[in-house]
């Protein structure tokens, strides 16, 4: 949601956000993040979306988040 929210003139690059206080933000696809992984020499076990819904108890206002999750595993190095 937040990356629908920022404004077109903040778009810098695809996916390449900048922030009111001059930082970048990056928003990572899973096919990204599992191909980044898999170029370090990482296994990917699971590379998935979450979709995360929390509360605010006063305002009553329903965040919705959505998350990269990803599970890699180092290779094991077999001796020879």
């Amino acid at each position: 949601m937040v990356q629908l929210r920022i404004p077109p003139e903040q778009c810098i690059g695809r996916h390449i956000y900048k922030r009111g206080d001059g930082t970048l933000a990056y928003f990572y696809t899973t096919e990204e993040l599992a191909g980044l992984a898999a170029a370090a020499g990482l296994e990917v076990m699971e590379c998935e979306y979450v979709c995360v819904f929390n509360r605010n108890r006063k305002s009553g206002l329903e965040l919705r988040r959505t998350f990269v999750h990803g599970v890699f595993r180092r290779p094991l190095h077999r001796p020879r």
